[in-house]
């Protein structure tokens, strides 16, 4: 795993990747490895900034009253209905252009010159041109990993009772295999989530 993250963590400084996204299914490592990435570039004296598109999901109240095309219940944050891109488009352009912004929710300021490198993650990202971005990486797991690993976390840290996170998890589940899933081609690098282990299945060809 350290070997995987020091390539692209190489990759990145090499190739002056300046905005990355990373997307991949909930609780499958998203936010850990943006985590990971942004904590070895600073270690290395880089700046860095980060947006959730979490931040730009519309209202619950809203959300519960939109079905899924593809479920039929309601919409999760694995459909593009869920988020108010109009926000998210203007914030990533304002990073691309090295602006200050202030992010939404956290009220915190994000103070982009042109020697920073901006991580937008989440399910959000899936949906954006490929061509906003310098990197792409779409982490995953199969529906196994997933579930045992939202156990860990939304049990055992977020204390939400078992029932629930089981009868939204296969709702979300479905949704990320037939709405998110066939998006990953768009990429540059693909990562298989396994617990112990992560498995590299794309990377750019100035990566091998």
């Amino acid at each position: 795993m350290r070997d995987v993250l020091n390539d692209i963590v190489n990759y990145i400084v090499k190739e002056k990747c300046n905005l990355i996204r990373i997307c991949g299914n909930g609780a499958g490592g998203k936010s850990y490895l943006t985590s990971i990435l942004i904590k070895s570039l600073q270690e290395n004296g880089i700046c860095t900034n980060y947006l959730c598109t979490d931040d730009y999901l519309l209202d619950a109240y809203i959300r519960k009253n939109i079905n899924s095309e593809v479920t039929n219940r309601r919409i999760t944050a694995n459909n593009p209905k869920s988020y108010f891109y109009p926000a998210l488009k203007r914030d990533i352009s304002m990073l691309k252009k090295h602006f200050t912004l202030i992010t939404i929710y956290q009220g915190k300021l994000l103070d982009c010159d042109y020697r920073s490198i901006s991580f937008i993650d989440g399910l959000g990202t899936a949906f954006l041109e490929k061509e906003l971005f310098d990197l792409s990486i779409f982490i995953y797991s199969d529906k196994d990993t997933e579930l045992e690993m939202r156990l860990q976390r939304d049990f055992e840290v977020r204390n939400i009772e078992k029932s629930k996170i089981m009868d939204d998890f296969e709702n979300r589940r479905e949704e990320f295999e037939k709405i998110i899933q066939p998006l990953k081609t768009n990429f540059d690098v693909i990562l298989r989530n396994e617990i112990n282990q992560i498995i590299l299945e794309k990377v750019p060809g100035k990566m091998e």
